[in-house]
């Protein structure tokens, strides 16, 4: 979801419409949370019977339900007196013939179970508009204000009210008085009424204005925290930062005074909602200001949209209560159409690209559903507790937010430093080149004015033949220091020569693409190279021109945000040109022009979080140079670019044929495969390293030489290796896409791999490793390094194959106990029953122990006839003791091949046990040897219990790892013949387990 891909409407809204559906899941869950007890049965005809209820010292009960009501009458004992039944809570206004103004009496009798009297009680009322006085069997016991029969000014605190009293009675009387004449749309009792024991009571409060002062500490520290940072900022007051340190800070103010406030306010409540209007149209235009601050928006209708809810404030603050309240509805409409404001924006920089924006839509998801069921509660739609998890929400976002944007600075400013720190380290070259640019303007003001003094000091005055002379002395001075400079420059950048030879072009090039291919894996680019095989080879220093194209290529992937990047070479009489051509974002006229100079970049690539072009085509361009060559680039703004270099073409007649080479290494490759003993196959297109490396190994180790990747793929898979050593750079098939296609069907200790990388660089190591190496050598090999890398890899190659033989010896040796003892039982069974089936099964038992404590067993390799009748030992075993439950098919066509041992059989057992058995009726099992496509294939079919595809896949993607048996096995296979177990299954129609054998 946060990433800087533009994003449709429809994903955008259906991101908001989940992000409410959740805030409004949790906000449910919290009203269901038992904050009472769900045993409490509602009041009826103003009784609430608990006389059945056992109430514990923590239980709440919620005096919802039916209370009698005395309209326009403020009674204290309403014996005799007539009364209608309202809903509590609700607004009063069907029973004062519609309007939410009056006064009126209240009641309700509990009845109490025996063992509850004799107790301290409490009542808490969430809220009544807007006065009220309490009576508890006749006696006032809480005043919410003063109740009047006419309209007059309330002051009162507001917020949840409580009170504690002490009853000895089964029964109590509940009366409450109660008037409204400010408040235009609700009237009387609008929210719940809990009554319980003094200690519930007391914890209801509690939670409620502890988790609201959490709020406000929470929301202040945090205005607090950001006031400090722009306190001691020096990079000047950021607006968004402040707005949101006051959003923040107004935010906790209205938390204090709201819901059970924290806060008491000692005024009017005509002056108390006047206050609440004012801070929620406040904290909406404090938001507005950070969106557009935020998204450093400039609209220019912006200041009559604050001009706007600055007059709703006014008529809000100025004007009486009763004429402001009638503007609510319109105050709402225009809260309502900031919030779309604000929402229209996040949408459309989230179009845009800008992934922060996410954190500005969760607030404001979180925001509204806040404000929604602030609304509802207030108009009492909805009764529920405090609710704290909106504006925490609402404050992570908003500090996620200002992170991001603060982490975005720190990067922006990392790579600051990071290109400052590169300046830093190529001054030298830079003063150098100044110094070249500067020398020869210098030198000439030298000459002049050493000339005028030569023959014209006669005819200056003494004033202006001393000023010369001090000019000549500081053109001198600047000329030394120039020279220092040069002389710096050399002896920490110097480019001597390089030592030139015939190199393979397209070796090098397949070698740089597989050096630079992981650069494209996030991008959709296809890069490739169209340098046929052979091609004449270049006249170059191989470290030099891997440099070269690696820059290059670095250049085309780097300002190609898809497409296509290709490398193909001309041919001329006497040298080549090579061409890097990208379908990227092109250059200008202007660009083209200073691309090649140091700390240039073209403007285009501001585009791209990359950064500039910086000293890779500057290097380019002089190590062409020094080979005698020369650069340039063709390019379209928005259509690509082509970079060229040309190298001098070698004529040198190669010392050793490629003709006789090849030769020698196919005689060596048909000795090999006569003695079918090689250990190490070594790969490399340049014949003089084949010959080098394989007689420095060919006294310890039987070598086999090929000059291709092609080629190594055919003998990889015709025999077993113990070590294969890849050139890196080779045409066609480089050495890093061999290893890759070798992992692809051998794991890093099964067949080992030594890469020759041409230099010690970091883009050279991480190449060879993330192609799949064991480890590398660069060329041209040191024969004692060399010796130790293959030793090395040799013994571990050796030491992971003790390691699979000791695991297939265990596991010959083993027989579990279960099995032993069950076999043991089935053989004495017979013996009372059928003795000439005893001695059949202790016939096979014995058969079976013998061959599988078979020294044969510790070889690779046994023939298949002894795994087959090892096999058919255990399956008799379990035929005598299932009985028909175990159904075996034999269809066994060739068996004179040789198979790791226990391979059959340790499937054979798997399949009855885990898939035969499982299955309440039995089943069948069915072993299969046949030709198929000119291989061997061996199955073990069963129709028992099968298996889910999950289970399948987790089982294949641990390789095989469920059991030690299965897993062992695999490995096994993998390593003789390339190929190891295939497992198909389905739920409730069997498995399906196979492998091949060559």
């Amino acid at each position: 979801m946060f990433n800087d891909k533009p994003m449709s409407y429809m994903k955008i809204f259906i991101s908001i419409l989940s992000m409410l559906l959740v805030l409004t899941a949790f906000r449910v869950m919290w009203m269901d949370h038992p904050h009472g007890t769900e045993k409490a049965p509602p009041v009826e005809a103003g009784v609430l019977d608990l006389r059945e209820i056992s109430m514990k010292g923590d239980d709440v009960v919620h005096l919802n339900g039916e209370w009698n009501f005395y309209p326009g009458a403020f009674l204290e004992d309403t014996t005799g007196e007539t009364n209608t039944v309202i809903g509590v809570p609700g607004d009063w206004s069907e029973r004062m013939s519609g309007s939410s103004k009056g006064h009126g009496t209240y009641e309700v009798s509990i009845m109490l179970p025996e063992e509850a009297t004799d107790d301290i009680y409490g009542l808490r009322f969430v809220n009544i508009n807007t006065s009220a006085h309490v009576y508890i069997d006749g006696e006032r016991v809480l005043e919410i204000g003063d109740p009047a029969t006419e309209k007059r000014d309330m002051v009162r605190r507001q917020g949840a009210e409580k009170v504690l009293f002490f009853s000895d009675q089964q029964k109590i009387d509940v009366t409450v008085q109660v008037s409204n004449y400010e408040v235009p749309y609700l009237g009387g009792i609008t929210s719940e009424v809990q009554f319980g024991k003094d200690t519930a009571i007391q914890a209801q409060r509690n939670t409620s204005l502890f988790l609201q002062s959490l709020v406000v500490i929470i929301y202040l520290l945090h205005a607090m925290y950001l006031f400090v940072l722009l306190l001691f900022d020096r990079g000047g007051v950021k607006k968004d930062v402040l707005f949101f340190a006051i959003l923040l800070v107004l935010t906790a103010l209205m938390t204090l005074i709201d819901f059970d406030v924290v806060f008491v306010f000692p005024f009017p409540i005509s002056i108390y909602y006047k206050v609440i209007l004012l801070m929620e149209v406040s904290v909406l235009l404090v938001l507005l200001h950070f969106t557009n601050a935020f998204f450093q928006q400039k609209l220019p209708w912006f200041h009559h949209l604050v001009y706007l809810y600055g007059g709703v404030v006014a008529i809000a603050v100025f004007v009486p209560f009763s004429t402001a309240i009638q503007f609510l509805p319109l105050t709402f409409l225009f809260y309502i159409g900031g919030l779309v404001y604000v929402y229209v924006q996040t949408i459309i920089k989230l179009r845009e690209g800008e992934r922060n924006a996410w954190f500005l839509l969760i607030f404001l998801s979180s925001f509204t559903s806040e404000f929604f069921w602030s609304i509802g509660v207030k108009a009492g739609l909805v009764d529920l507790p405090y609710y704290p998890f909106d504006l925490l929400i609402c404050l992570v976002a908003m500090v996620f937010l200002v992170l991001a944007r603060h982490k975005k600075i720190m990067e922006v400013n990392e790579q600051q430093s990071s290109a400052l720190r590169e300046v830093d380290k190529n001054k030298e070259e830079f003063l150098a080149t100044a110094s070249r640019e500067l020398r020869g303007p210098l030198q000439g003001i030298i000459n002049i004015t050493d000339n005028v003094l030569r023959h014209s000091s006669d005819k200056l005055p003494s004033k202006n033949e001393e000023d010369l002379k001090n000019l000549l002395s500081l053109g001198n001075q600047m000329n030394f220091l120039l020279n220092d400079f040069l002389d710096i420059s050399k002896l920490e950048h110097t480019y001597t020569m390089p030592d030139r030879k015939g190199v393979d072009l397209s070796a090098v090039v397949s070698g740089v693409i597989s050096m630079v291919r992981f650069k494209t894996e996030a991008k959709r680019i296809h890069i490739h190279s169209d340098i046929p095989s052979p091609f004449p080879r270049v006249l170059a220093n191989k470290n030099r021109l891997i440099q070269i194209l690696y820059n290059l290529l670095d250049n085309a992937i780097k300002y190609t945000p898809e497409g296509s990047i290709a490398v193909y070479a001309r041919e001329s009489t006497s040298e080549v040109t090579v061409y890097v051509e990208d379908t990227g974002i092109g250059l200008t006229q202007e660009g083209k022009g200073r691309i090649f100079e140091p700390y240039q970049s073209e403007s285009v690539s501001d585009y791209f979080t990359e950064g500039g072009i910086g000293l890779g085509l500057p290097i380019v361009k002089k190590l062409v140079n020094m080979h005698g060559g020369k650069v340039g680039v063709t390019s379209e703004l928005d259509k690509g670019s082509i970079f060229f270099f040309t190298l001098p073409i070698d004529n040198q007649v190669e010392k050793v044929k490629n003709v006789t080479i090849e030769k020698d290494e196919k005689e060596s490759a048909n000795v090999a495969d006569l003695n079918g003993d090689s250990e190490i196959l070594l790969v490399d297109d340049d014949p003089v390293t084949l010959r080098v490396i394989k007689n420095i190994l060919e006294m310890d180790y039987k070598v086999t030489t090929v000059p291709s990747a092609e080629e190594a793929l055919e003998f990889a898979e015709e025999r077993t290796w113990k070590l294969i050593i890849v050139d890196a750079m080779m045409p066609g098939l480089s050495g890093y896409e061999l290893t890759r296609e070798i992992r692809q069907k051998h794991p890093l200790s099964d067949l080992p791999v030594l890469l020759l990388v041409p230099r010690d660089l970091q883009q050279d190591i991480y190449s060879a490793y993330q192609s799949g190496a064991n480890d590398y050598i660069v060329k041209p090999v040191d024969t004692s390094e060399l010796q130790a890398r293959v030793t090395g890899l040799m013994e571990m190659k050796k030491s992971f194959e003790e390691r699979l033989r000791l695991e297939a010896a265990w596991l010959q040796a083993q027989i579990k106990p279960h099995f032993l003892f069950n076999t043991l039982n089935t053989i004495a069974h017979l013996g009372e029953t059928d003795t000439d089936r005893m001695l059949e099964v202790l016939e096979e038992f014995s058969e079976f122990l013998q061959r599988s404590y078979s020294m044969r067993n510790e070889e690779g390799l046994v023939s298949m006839e002894d795994e087959l009748e090892l096999t058919r030992s255990y399956v008799n075993i379990q035929k005598a003791r299932f009985g028909e439950k175990l159904m075996v098919n034999w269809e066994i066509g060739e068996s004179h091949l040789k198979i790791p041992p226990l391979s059959i059989q340790t499937l054979v057992e798997n399949a009855i046990n885990h898939g035969i058995l499982n299955k309440i009726d039995g089943g069948t099992v069915s072993i299969q040897v046949q030709r198929e496509a000119g291989d061997t294939l061996v199955s073990i079919v069963d129709d028992g219990v099968g298996m889910s595809p999950e289970k399948v896949e987790r089982i294949e993607t641990e390789t095989l790892g469920s059991g030690v048996g299965l897993m062992n096995t695999d490995r096994r296979l993998r390593k003789i013949f390339g190929e190891g177990l295939r497992i198909y299954s389905s739920e409730g129609q069997g498995t399906f387990v196979s492998f091949k054998v060559f």
